[in-house]
């Protein structure tokens, strides 16, 4: 494979070119190994998106867009720049606006034609949020961005379907020519393996948006978003499950064959730290879903997400949504509790058999303790 930058950062086709030349990624991984940025750049986005190429791993597309940003590879800067922006990183937000002026001189020259459509996405991103001393300008934003999508850039596809999707839901008619034109996007996005487009073309086929409703071809775009550990759609996937469970009688082997397969796919989501995964799995234990109940294991899991510090990507804190529900079942599974104590600092909790001792320190969240066993109570939720 030739990773050529003037071909690589002026093509359109980015993940085309590695499929085509390097489809298992020896090369550019080895180059990455060897901190090329062209190479750190390229496998940021896919780390990101996927593409067919990659498991999604956000946690390590920001740590290679770091990489590249290091080796002052002007593209990685602007990437990494976005990331922290957008509060992703262990590294302050304001941060953001040295790497987006690191690669500034390059983005604007490279985006003075149309043969940098990657240059000029990253660009619509950059003046869409006023960074790097770029006036916020969300028309502008939106002219790179089609000129970019025009020229096969599947994010800038995605981003310009989102949106199409938001003017047609303002008229709230999903038929019109809004939603016919996001459709296109995230279906032009989605087959380039673009796994977020694959998770929102799903849900276009599931409603009929911009397009005839489909939902054996909508349940097909989900889990192929889902098998590449996107996960929004590993969340999804796991809800999918858990509807076809509630459709069976209660206890039977199908009952618990969907009851797993929704687990495996809530743990799967939670592995780049959604907290509604989280939540999910909690719900399971609460309630014996898919594995023994047991509350004990549940209120811990809802006590680390209250206390998540949202200082790393790895530890996004849930929105108001999710800490409401947090909220409100940790104050109910402390209501059904056997056993309520306090010894120091530490809480003492126990529902039979199934105990947990937190250390209340504040600003601190210990290991709690570890349930003696699982109870073999199972009942559906």
């Amino acid at each position: 494979m030739c990773l050529d930058n003037e071909r690589l950062l002026s093509s359109g086709d980015i993940v085309g070119i590695l499929k085509y030349t390097d489809p298992t990624l020896e090369k550019m991984l080895e180059r990455a190994k060897q901190n090329d940025g062209d190479a750190l750049f390229a496998g940021s986005l896919i780390l990101l998106d996927g593409f067919d190429l990659a498991l999604i791993d956000e946690v390590e597309a920001v740590e290679w867009a770091r990489r590249g940003a290091s080796t002052k590879h002007p593209a990685c800067a602007i990437v990494y720049g976005l990331h922290l922006d957008a509060g992703h990183g262990n590294r302050r937000r304001r941060d953001a606006e040295q790497y987006i002026i690191m690669g500034k001189k390059w983005l604007l020259d490279a985006t003075r034609d149309q043969s940098h459509p990657w240059a000029l996405t990253l660009r619509a991103e950059v003046e869409a949020r006023g960074l790097g001393g770029f006036r916020p300008s969300k028309v502008n934003a939106a002219r790179l961005l089609e000129s970019a999508a025009k020229l096969g850039v599947a994010s800038a596809q995605y981003r310009r379907g989102l949106d199409y999707d938001v003017q047609s839901r303002r008229t709230g008619d999903q038929k019109d020519q809004n939603a016919v034109t996001a459709f296109g996007f995230m279906e032009s996005a989605a087959k380039q393996g673009h796994a977020p487009a694959q998770r929102l073309l799903s849900f276009y086929l599931k409603k009929g948006f911009g397009t005839d409703e489909n939902l054996d071809k909508s349940t097909e775009w989900l889990f192929k978003s889902a098998n590449q550990h996107y996960p929004l759609a590993a969340l999804d996937a796991g809800y999918w499950c858990n509807e076809q469970r509630s459709g069976v009688e209660p206890d039977s082997e199908d009952a618990r064959k969907w009851a797993d397969e929704a687990l495996k796919w809530y743990r799967l989501a939670a592995l780049n730290g959604l907290p509604w995964a989280d939540i999910a799995i909690a719900q399971c234990y609460e309630f014996g879903v898919g594995v023994a109940e047991n509350k004990a294991t549940a209120y811990s899991i809802y006590y680390a997400l209250a206390n998540r510090d949202g200082r790393t990507f790895l530890t996004r804190q849930p929105d108001q949504r999710g800490r409401r529900y947090i909220t409100s079942r940790m104050a109910t599974l402390r209501g059904c509790a056997t056993t309520i104590g306090q010894k120091g600092k530490q809480l003492l909790l126990s529902w039979g058999e199934d105990e947990l001792i937190i250390s209340e320190t504040p600003g601190h969240l210990s290991q709690p303790k570890q349930p003696r066993r699982e109870s073999s109570k199972r009942r559906p939720r």
